[in-house]
């Protein structure tokens, strides 16, 4: 798994699709450009706050090429 950072046993962040279904089975997927980013900045025990608070899309929109779309602005913003 590409840029793999796990958060919790068996569920992390990484890049691309878990193959052959480019769904989620409960990691955070991260786009192309910002994983290596991430992947740069954290470090073990780093602390990691998930607040989600949409619920979420129909399992056929998860699927479809629809949610691949070219972010706008920067990814990651230095602070």
């Amino acid at each position: 798994m590409a840029y793999w950072v796990q958060f919790k046993p068996e569920y992390g962040f990484h890049s691309g699709p878990v193959w052959p279904i480019p769904h989620s089975h409960g990691c955070i997927r991260l786009h192309p450009n910002a994983a290596p980013k991430f992947f740069a900045l954290v470090h073990q025990v780093t602390p990691v706050d998930i607040d989600y608070k949409y619920p979420d899309p129909p399992g056929s929109y998860m699927v479809s090429s629809a949610v691949f779309t070219q972010p706008q602005g920067p990814l990651l913003q230095n602070q």
